[in-house]
């Protein structure tokens, strides 16, 4: 841009000028409402290959609020444009034959402000091509006066960039946090906190989507009502640690009895379900039934001072959809139903519901 006045700073930033500091408070104001740091300090890097010529510039820029670095070349230039992110480059340029913009290549994207040679004002087509290609410039002899607010206002463009980049990192951040916290309350809310299996809200969930499927492909599903037989006493003689343990063992033997696409829950206290899908009838779910009382019935040793191995059995009761119901509630009352007449009648069995 020359002396005299004519384009305005390189993508716009004349027009910015009015709006920068309002622009840079109000961001500055959300990353410390955020807890974010700051952005650093913006660099300045001064380019010419007389020390004198940068002295001047260092002198010119003495009231800028920036660190000042000194390169003497344009290779120096672009090998600390690469490593770094300097806010500008003022570049003290004595080549007049050689275009500026391999020059500005580079540097890659950071901005520049050539400080042109007086006789350059007369080459006004090159003036016209660096226009053209919006090189900012200023035709030297440089005055403050006019070298400082083009500064400052790239000063404040880089420090809006950065202030938003930190900003975004802060969100990427909080919003990586906020979905762990999401999935975290997603587990507490469906998923049984000793055992780690689905609790009786997800189990209700997993029975209602189970018996949609059923319906759509005509076929049956089998519901176990599993309710350990001597827990009470483990827990009274042993202490509720030992009785926690114990039934984390439960379900992971539980679950080793059943397939992997069938489900496992806990009721709550010593009171399991189990859901089995597709063409379950009442002879093959007393058989799975079976299995599980056989694994239960295996002592199980815990980490009680001194350790202890204790011996528990269960009682379940068994019932099929649509035979014994079609909705959940109608399905758990019935197996509830079953199981409670198999404690009555001594206690570890599997009994299928009446009507099957």
């Amino acid at each position: 841009m020359a002396a005299s006045g004519a384009r305005p700073p390189v993508s716009g930033f004349a027009a910015l000028t009015s709006d920068t500091a309002c622009g840079h408070v109000c961001l500055l104001a959300t990353i410390r409402a955020m807890n974010a740091p700051l952005p650093p300090r913006p660099c300045i890097v001064l380019a010419s290959e007389r020390s004198a010529d940068r002295a001047e510039m260092r002198e010119l820029l003495a009231t800028v609020d920036a660190d000042l670095v000194e390169v003497p070349s344009i290779e120096a230039l672009q090998d600390y444009c690469g490593e770094h992110n300097p806010a500008l480059a003022l570049i003290n340029w004595n080549h007049p034959s050689a275009p500026a913009s391999e020059w500005q290549q580079q540097i890659g994207e950071t901005p520049a402000v050539y400080f042109l040679p007086d006789a350059s004002t007369e080459d006004q087509r090159r003036l016209q091509d660096m226009g053209e290609q919006e090189i900012d410039y200023l035709v030297k002899p440089v005055a403050a006066h006019t070298l400082l607010p083009k500064v400052r206002v790239y000063l404040s463009a880089h420090r809006n960039r950065m202030g938003l980049q930190t900003a975004l990192e802060q969100l990427y951040e909080r919003g990586r946090e906020v979905q762990e916290l999401q999935d975290t309350f997603r587990r507490l809310a469906y998923e049984d906190s000793l055992t780690g299996l689905p609790n009786r809200l997800l189990f209700m969930d997993r029975l209602n989507s189970a018996i949609a499927r059923a319906q759509r492909s005509k076929s049956k599903l089998a519901l176990l009502f599993v309710d350990i037989d001597g827990f009470k006493s483990v827990n009274d003689t042993h202490g509720h640690a030992a009785g926690d343990e114990l039934l984390k063992q439960i379900g992971g033997r539980l679950l080793a009895s059943v397939r992997k696409s069938d489900t496992v829950a806990r009721l709550g206290g010593d009171e399991f379900a189990v859901i089995l899908e597709h063409q379950y009838d009442a002879p093959a779910t007393m058989i799975v039934g079976e299995k599980i009382c056989t694994a239960v019935l295996r002592s199980f040793d815990l980490p009680t001072v001194p350790p202890s191995v204790v011996s528990v059995g269960c009682s379940i009761g068994v019932v099929i959809y649509p035979n014994h119901g079609t909705d959940p509630d109608a399905l758990l009352k019935a197996a509830d139903a079953a199981m409670y007449q198999v404690k009555r009648a001594g206690k570890g069995g599997v009994l299928v519901a009446g009507g099957a």
